[in-house]
């Protein structure tokens, strides 16, 4: 394929497409400066520099997924990227994409990019083939250091107790509590979209239930309600329901918790995403069972953790799980989160 000219209205469209991928609240704390030829980076902006060791982490999550897309998306426009991670640092320089007119031919998961999303409404229970599942396999497989493994049927129990267990501490805990509570706009009602943060209508709660989601975000309403187990309650509703009744739960796993396999786990995260999309399946990321156990993570019980902890070594062994989702048929979702309509790009001075 004949390269188009690698023109800053290029680059911008790159920009856009690869701020497509998924992302932690729907928000990518970065900046992005292009030199003029053939080289774009990636800055951390102060949000970043300034994050938690687990918001940072979750940074390096969405660097995977984007720098992936952006790959998938030159290989439309005839450019091959080869990209140089800094994932030891905190600020400044996190990523180097270097583009090539060497012939390459489009990526046919491009076709899915602006057709990805979350979708957080109930998905049919029936096996999926076999051959789609080891599709799904093929894209992680070409990410080193990445594996993914798939349970259904009754192998889903272990995993299905751990992401009941994380998403009641989630509802437990007060620095976790506003950590979800923070990302939904309630500011812009039930029926709008937004570019930043998690629109409520993604979140596909039921009409009789959303005033009484919505008052829950007071953290001293959710204490009393944790009186009654309301967070063992919402672990049911938020993660062991919704993947019990899924096609299939997918594992993630890295040789460790380092930021770098972060990164290497969101590019096979959006590969394998993509996939699903063009294959007609939808997917819902649930990594709290698999970030929470982290020794580091903040705001999560020790006795919590360390049960975790537990259990996953007797799922995974010493392989570290660092992405849980759920996959099967389902109808289109409520609403999804918008991106940006413009990027800023700078020029490296």
């Amino acid at each position: 394929m004949q390269a188009k000219p690698l023109t800053h209205e290029l680059i911008e469209r790159l920009v856009k497409r690869a701020l497509r991928a998924p992302s932690a609240d729907n928000h990518h704390p970065f900046r992005w400066q292009w030199d003029g030829s053939c080289r774009l980076y990636l800055l951390a902006d102060p949000e970043f520099e300034h994050a938690d060791i687990g918001r940072r982490f979750l940074g390096w999550y969405a660097v995977g997924c984007l720098s992936e897309t952006l790959a998938i998306a030159a290989s439309e426009e005839g450019w091959s990227v080869t990209a140089q991670y800094q994932p030891e640092r905190t600020s400044g320089v996190l990523c180097e994409w270097t583009f090539s007119e060497r012939s390459v031919a489009a990526d046919p998961l491009a076709q899915a990019i602006e057709r990805r999303h979350t979708n957080r409404k109930p998905y049919q229970r029936a096996p999926l083939e076999p051959e789609l599942l080891a599709q799904l396999e093929r894209e992680c497989a070409s990410v080193p250091g990445a594996h993914v493994q798939f349970l259904a049927g009754g192998a889903r129990k272990p995993l299905l107790g751990l992401m009941r267990i994380a998403e009641a501490e989630r509802f437990a805990s007060q620095p976790l509590h506003a950590e979800i509570f923070d990302s939904i706009r309630f500011d812009v009602g039930w029926k709008a979209t937004t570019d930043r943060g998690i629109p409520p209508v993604a979140t596909e709660v039921e009409l009789p239930m959303r005033p009484l989601f919505a008052v829950l975000r007071h953290w001293p309403v959710m204490r009393l309600a944790n009186l009654i187990g309301t967070s063992s309650i919402l672990g049911v509703r938020v993660a062991w329901f919704p993947g019990w009744a899924s096609a299939a739960l997918g594992v993630i796993t890295a040789d460790s918790t380092r930021p770098e396999d972060a990164l290497q786990t969101g590019r096979a995260l959006q590969r394998i995403w993509l996939r699903a999309t063009l294959l007609g399946l939808s997917m819902q990321p649930l990594a709290a069972s698999a970030i929470l156990r982290l020794p580091w993570w903040p705001g999560v019980r020790k006795e919590t953790k360390a049960k975790m902890a537990e259990q996953w070594y007797e799922l995974t062994g010493e392989r570290q799980p660092l992405m849980v989702f759920r996959l099967g048929l389902a109808s289109e979702p409520s609403g999804v989160a918008a991106r940006p309509a413009s990027v800023q790009i700078e020029n490296v001075l």
